[in-house]
């Protein structure tokens, strides 16, 4: 009989093909849901989300990074 063990390499590339694009979109929606309550023109506003969505992963961690102010 052949074994059908699942070997470590195959396992963490899975957890990762998982992980990272959870964290991505948690990412985003903790970014724009954060974005949604501040109180910016609409201008703003729409800067910070073409940079969150445009630029993947980093456009979100720059946002809540810095939190921008009025």
């Amino acid at each position: 009989m052949d074994s059908f063990a699942l070997g470590f390499g195959y396992l963490s590339a899975l957890i990762l093909y998982i992980l990272i694009p959870v964290v991505w979109v948690s990412l985003i929606v903790a970014s724009l849901n954060r974005l949604i309550k501040q109180n910016l023109n609409s201008t703003a506003k729409a800067i910070w989300v073409l940079i969150i969505l445009a630029i993947p992963i980093v456009g979100a961690i720059v946002y809540l990074a810095f939190k921008p102010h009025d």
